[in-house]
This record gives C-alpha cells, structure tokens and sequence, in this order.
C-alpha cells in the first residue's frame, strides 16, 4: 500500500535549522522553531509553562494559533498590569520587539487585503526590491487567518 506514495520534499525548516547548527558566526539569530535555548542549546520547560500545561486539558477549549501581533486580551491585562498610564497602551506589542530587542532592524509592509484574503503581490515585489545586501528578508506563512469584520 505506501509503495504507491511518493516522495515529498524535505522540510526546508529542518534544512534551516541545520544551516543555523553549522554557522560558527556569533550574533547569529535561529529564525527555525520558535522557542527558547539556553547557552547550552537545550529547551527547558518552564516551571510556570509546566504548571499552565497542567490546567490545560481541563480549561483548553481550542487549539487555534495566535497571530504575530500576540494574544491582544492578554497584552491588554499584562499593559495594565506593568504600563497603567505611563506609557501609551498603543506603542506595546508582542511579537516585532523580540527582533528589535536583538538589535536587529524591522521593515514591514501591507501585504493582506482581509476583505478579499488575497496577497497584495505588488506590495511584496515592492518590499523585497528594496532589500540591500545583507538584509535578510523573513517570510512567514500563515496557515491561519482572521476573517474580515462583518
């Protein structure tokens, strides 16, 4: 029966990943699996991960994806946790100022029109057109979208 199935490409985030493990430059930022690694290259859980895994089972009611701006309810209650009124609640997000606390500079660009949930292709030619040597560019597919308001 599986002498019929071909064979897929391979994962080119594994591929990724190893060209990650085989570059002895420093300062260098993994863009494979999004978790974190000690000095040592391990992936320690967390007490707080381990006891949030543990409640999971009784209150998780859906395994969706967040998008890259972070899960806004919870941002919202940690701002007014941390922020209050110091800072304005609009200059916070979660997922850019990763990149930018590692010194790295963001450029972005319009490239979703929800309505239609089409790529604005011209946009991204536009954007990648204006890379210079040594930009890297990351592209990150989404398998996940939210509808257009109603």
């Amino acid at each position: 029966m599986f002498d019929a199935l071909d064979r897929k490409p391979d994962d080119p985030l594994l591929a990724l990943i190893g060209l990650f493990r085989k570059d002895e430059r420093t300062g260098k930022v993994d863009l494979g699996v999004g978790v974190y690694r000690d000095e040592t290259g391990r992936t320690p859980i967390f007490r707080a991960v381990k006891a949030a895994e543990k409640r999971l089972p009784e209150t998780q009611d859906s395994k969706a994806q967040i998008g890259p701006e972070g899960d806004l309810v919870f941002l919202d209650r940690f701002w007014e946790l941390v922020g209050g009124d110091t800072i304005e609640r609009s200059h916070v997000a979660g997922h850019a100022p990763i990149f930018k606390a590692a010194g790295l500079n963001i450029a972005t660009y319009d490239f979703f029109k929800r309505p239609s949930q089409s790529l604005i292709f011209d946009n991204l030619v536009t954007a990648l057109e204006g890379a210079r040597p040594a930009d890297a560019v990351l592209l990150h597919a989404s398998c996940h979208t939210r509808p257009a308001a109603s």
